[in-house]
């Protein structure tokens, strides 16, 4: 286990990582929900938690913590702990321990002494965090998500299918897809679950659509440009249309006579982009008192 700690300390943090850490700042991302244990999702700048703040879910633990098989006790996975491990033996559990002491100072019976782990969840365990990941991706599937891309996983596991399968169904029946990504092709029970399936590295198929999410940025930024100056052209017009309103107006205020008006309406609109109009050859007034 201490080897496999190094080397997921020397790991790099890949171009999936940092897709998704895209997704992320582009408010893009509902959820990640990771069977990974490492802590690339944290060097690439996401929060994982257990929160609704949280970018990253991981549902298999992690190896930076141990967790005592006695109490639970949990705590930091430190340099000296890793010796241990990787002499071949267990650490023993520091609150155990503790407690263990002061029982024996009290003169009290002994108490067994737990061992220290890597706190990760193994297949069919039960997880500590479990109802608090129920309760996220309960929220999660409320908030009606358009997309799931399902990565790097070979789908045996029950969780995970359950977790795939709650959300595809309500994401594909609101128009939107499912895309499974994998170097193997998935097998025929997927067939009515995902829309598409990439059959490649994960690194490889967020790479096309990185491109493709940029590509889709670009297209949304010249959009906003083109409404806002649709939004501009109206507020123009708006203001020429009122302009002609006022100076009517004014031209009665300056006569000081009750008008009756009969209006072309068609030559104030055709007139209304010009900068001065002449009301003569469009209205006609009567004066007195009415």
């Amino acid at each position: 286990m201490a080897a496999l700690k190094k080397t997921s300390d020397n790991a790099c943090v890949t171009k999936t990582h940092q897709f998704i850490k895209k997704m992320s700042d582009w408010n893009k991302l509902l959820r990640c929900y990771t069977q990974n244990i490492d802590d690339l999702d944290d060097r690439a700048g996401l929060y994982a938690g257990f929160d609704s703040k949280a970018d990253v879910v991981k549902m298999h633990g992690d190896l930076n913590t141990v967790k005592c098989t006695l109490c639970s006790h949990s705590q930091e996975s430190d340099p000296s702990i890793l010796s241990i491990f990787d002499s071949g033996e267990a650490p023993a559990c520091p609150r155990c321990f503790e407690i263990a002491s002061n029982r024996e100072k009290l003169g009290k019976r002994a108490v067994n002494i737990g061992t220290l782990r890597p706190n990760i969840v193994l297949y069919d365990e039960h997880h500590a965090k479990g109802e608090l990941i129920a309760d996220l991706q309960n929220s999660d599937l409320k908030k009606k998500p358009d997309v799931l891309i399902v990565m790097g996983t070979s789908l045996k596991i029950v969780g995970v299918k359950r977790l795939i399968k709650a959300f595809a169904e309500p994401i594909k029946e609101k128009g939107g897809f499912v895309l499974y990504v994998n170097m193997n092709e998935a097998s025929k029970e997927w067939e009515s679950t995902f829309n598409y399936q990439l059959i490649g590295t994960s690194d490889s198929a967020c790479e096309k659509l990185w491109k493709r999410m940029d590509e889709l940025q670009e297209i949304q930024a010249q959009n906003k440009i083109k409404r806002e100056k649709q939004k501009e052209q109206r507020l123009l017009k708006k203001e020429r249309e009122m302009a002609v309103v006022s100076s009517i107006e004014n031209h009665f205020k300056a006569v000081k006579c009750t008008p009756m008006l009969i209006l072309d309406v068609e030559a104030i609109k055709k007139e209304s982009d010009k900068s001065k109009f002449d009301f003569s050859n469009h209205a006609a007034t009567l004066e007195g008192n009415f």
